[in-house]
C-alpha cells in the first residue's frame, strides 16, 4: 500500500456528524444499508470495510458488496440495484471507467436514488468542478483527503440523503397507486369484488399483513344494543372463508371490541399488531378495514390509509347507488 493509501484512512480530530447524526436518525428497521465498493485495488476494499465494520446509521449496519472493475459493477447492478450508496473509483480498467459507470447508473438504469460518491487518487485527470457539473454525483473525494473520520462523516451525509429520498419516493409511488387503483375500483360491478380490490390494493401499497377484513356495519340486526353486526364483504388470509357472513362472534372478542370502539369514535385506530380504518360514505354507511399483523406505519403511511379510504368511500357509494338504480 502506498503512502497516499495509508493516509487514506488516518484518524483525525474532526468528529463532525458523529454521534449527533446517529441520534438524530430514525431507526426504521434492522435491514443493513447496502454499500457497493467499486475499486481496482484490493487494499482499498479491505481498509474501507475495516474502517466501516462497526459503523451504524439509524440503528442499521452496513452490508458490503465488492466490484473490482466497472464492468463487474455493471453486472452486479443489472441483477440488483438495491444499494444505498456506491463509492466508485474514477480510474480502473480505463481512465474514465468510473465516470462511465456513473452515467450507466443514472442514464441507462435510470437509478436516481442511489447515492454516488466518486473517489480518485488522480484528481488531475478528472477536475472536481468539471465532474460535478457534468455528472450526477453526490460527492467527489480525493483519496488523499478521505481520512477515517471523514469517510464516516461522508457516510452519514449520503445515507441520510438516501433515507429521506427513499421515503419520498415510496410515498410518491403510493399516491400514484392510489390514483391508478381508484379508477380500477370504479370498474367493479360486484360489491365483494370491489371490497377485495380495496384489500389487495391497500396491502400492496403499504406491504401490510396477509390477514385483512373489509366489513360493512349492518344496522337493524345488532348483536348488541349499541353496535351493529359486521358483514364481511371481503377478506384475505384467515378471513377469506367468512365472506358474506356476520363476523361478530366468529372473531376474537378483543377484536370485536376494537371494531366497536372505531365505530364509536369514528376514526382510525392503530394498535401494536393491528389497525382499524374507519370511513363513512356520504349517505351515512359505515365501513371498517381491519388488518392484522402489520408493520409499524409512519405518519405518511397513515395519511395514505386515510386518503385511500376517503377515495374508496366515494367509489363505494357510487357503486351502491348505481346498483340500486339497476
Amino acid at each position: 500500500m502506498s503512502d497516499d493509501d495509508e493516509f487514506l484512512f488516518d484518524d483525525d480530530d474532526d468528529s463532525s456528524g458523529g454521534s449527533d447524526a446517529f441520534e438524530d436518525a430514525l431507526a426504521i428497521e434492522n435491514k443493513p444499508w447496502r454499500l457497493l465498493i467499486v475499486d481496482d485495488e484490493e487494499e482499498v476494499h479491505a481498509v474501507t470495510k475495516l474502517v466501516l465494520s462497526n459503523y451504524e446509521f439509524a440503528g442499521r449496519k452496513l452490508e458490503f458488496v465488492n466490484a473490482f472493475t466497472a464492468r463487474q459493477a455493471i453486472q452486479i447492478l443489472d441483477e440488483d440495484q438495491d444499494f444505498a450508496v456506491a463509492i466508485i473509483d474514477c480510474v480502473m480498467e480505463t481512465d474514465h471507467a468510473g465516470l462511465d459507470l456513473i452515467q450507466y447508473i443514472r442514464d441507462t438504469l435510470q437509478n436516481k436514488i442511489m447515492r454516488l460518491v466518486l473517489r480518485t487518487g488522480q484528481p488531475g485527470q478528472a477536475p472536481e468542478d468539471s465532474v460535478i457539473s457534468r455528472f450526477d454525483i453526490n460527492d467527489y473525494k480525493d483519496k488523499t483527503e478521505l481520512t477515517a473520520i471523514k469517510l464516516k462523516t461522508l457516510m452519514y451525509a449520503v445515507l441520510r440523503s438516501y433515507r429521506d429520498i427513499s421515503a419520498l419516493d415510496i410515498n410518491r409511488k403510493g399516491l400514484e397507486l392510489i390514483i391508478e387503483t381508484t379508477a380500477k375500483l370504479y370498474e367493479s360491478r360486484n360489491l365483494n369484488q370491489f371490497a377485495s380490490a380495496i384489500l389487495l390494493q391497500l396491502t400492496a401499497i403499504l406491504g401490510l399483513g396477509k390477514d385483512a377484513a373489509y366489513v360493512k356495519v349492518v344496522k337493524g340486526f345488532a348483536a348488541t344494543e349499541d353496535h351493529g353486526d359486521y358483514l364481511l364483504l371481503a377478506g384475505t388470509g384467515e378471513y377469506e372463508s367468512l365472506i358474506n357472513q356476520d363476523i361478530r362472534g366468529q372473531i376474537p372478542v378483543d377484536i370485536c371490541h376494537d371494531l366497536d370502539e372505531a365505530c364509536s369514535v369514528k376514526h382510525n385506530l392503530y394498535f401494536k399488531d393491528h389497525l382499524i380504518a374507519y370511513f363513512r360514505t356520504p349517505q351515512g354507511s359505515e365501513h371498517l378495514l381491519f388488518i392484522y399483523n402489520y408493520s409499524k406505519l409512519s405518519e405518511l403511511d397513515k395519511n395514505l390509509v386515510q386518503v385511500f379510504c376517503s377515495n374508496v368511500s366515494i367509489a363505494f357509494e357510487t357503486l351502491s347507488f348505481e346498483g340500486e338504480k339497476e
